[in-house]
Formats: structure tokens, sequence, C-alpha cells
């Protein structure tokens, strides 16, 4: 059995400032849909007693998920700019059908020298046509993560 961890959410093209261009990321779906409270596990949602921020724990409600997760400290969406390795699924907008799935390859560009929809982009995934792979980061798709070892 795979101690590997999927993660829930929805992807999405990502930019800091809105202006050198912008990512493929993954935004998890707990931490990104809600506000956490601070001392609170981040996977389960759980009060973990007596730590401070400064102090990571595993949350302590016996759930396999929770065996590697921390507290609650951050107070924005947790947000995963994809890498080469991670394992990605796709599905439609209904949450349904997988509309593509596999190991994340990019091809990396200089800056300000490709677009998708009017927007720079730092890289294109193999194998699949630019316009498709955009068009699901736009429309915001829910999706799967395992994150690159």
């Amino acid at each position: 059995m795979s101690h590997e961890r999927v993660l829930h959410g929805f992807i999405q093209f990502w930019s800091e400032t809105e202006t050198e261009g912008g990512y493929w990321a993954f935004f998890h779906k707990r931490r990104a849909l809600t506000k956490i409270p601070q001392g609170h596990c981040q996977t389960c949602g759980l009060f973990v007693q007596n730590i401070t921020t400064e102090k990571l724990k595993p949350c302590s409600n016996g759930q396999p998920h929770c065996e590697e997760t921390s507290l609650a400290i951050l107070d924005h969406a947790w947000i995963h700019v994809l890498k080469n390795g991670d394992q990605l699924t796709i599905y439609d907008k209904d949450g349904t059908k997988i509309v593509w799935e596999g190991t994340i390859e990019l091809i990396p560009y200089p800056i300000f020298s490709q677009q998708a929809y009017d927007q720079w982009i730092h890289a294109d995934q193999t194998g699949i046509e630019r316009e498709t792979w955009a068009r699901w980061f736009f429309d915001e798709h829910p999706a799967t993560i395992r994150l690159a070892q």
C-alpha cells in the first residue's frame, strides 16, 4: 500500500503579480475553499491542542490521511505550482469524468516569449495541445495530485 497522499482540489493559471506571466498550479481544496483557524489540522480541520505556530505536529485524530499533516498557519490558499514528476488527474467541470491524467513534464520557456489566451506562460505540458491544457486551468477544473518526491 502506498503512503503517498492524494490531494483534492482544482487547477488554475496562477500569477503572483499578474504582470510577469503565470504558472500552471494546483490549489488544495480544503485550504483554498475554507479558512482553517490557526491550530487546526490542514487536512481534516480538527483542533490540535497546545501547539504554537512554530511547532508543526501531525493531527492526532487517527486518520491515515492526517499522518503527515501540520497546523494551518497560513492565511491564504495552499498553492502548488506544478513541477516535473507530479502526478495530476484533471476532471471535467462536474468532477465525474477524467479528461487528462499523467505525469507533469513541462517544457520551460523564457519569460515573455509564449502566450495562451492572451496570458504569458512559463511552460507547456508535453504531449497536449496548449489551448486545451490552458482552458482546463483558466476554467478551474477539479483535480487530484500526488506530489513528486
